[in-house]
């Protein structure tokens, strides 16, 4: 069962129902290899999990097929780049919410 924080929004395309456009800071786990996670941030998450599947993404390519593990939404850019950025540099953190998330 797919954690609650995993629930993809029906506007993760980039845009809520009100127009604005909302920023996704997501992990992915490869299929492929065991213990590899993948944080990244988009304001267009579908389309760019496509291109991480399909291989368009360098740093990504040699570990799919992914599957989505964590999906946080932000109504500012800056937030999530935060976030991202924190989960990226700092190792703990994204450890914790791999344990956190149970995968």
């Amino acid at each position: 069962a797919r954690s609650p924080a995993c629930a993809m929004p029906a506007h993760a395309g980039g845009r809520s129902n009100g127009g604005t456009i909302m920023w996704h800071v997501y992990l992915l786990k490869s299929i492929k290899r065991q213990n590899w996670y993948y944080v990244g941030s988009s304001n267009d998450f579908r389309r760019r999990m496509k291109e991480h599947n399909i291989g368009k993404v360098l740093s990504t390519k040699g570990y799919v097929p992914l599957r989505l593990v964590f999906l946080k939404e932000f109504s500012l850019e800056h937030e999530a780049r935060s976030y991202e950025r924190m989960l990226k540099t700092k190792r703990r953190a994204k450890e914790e919410l791999i344990r956190a998330l149970k995968i």
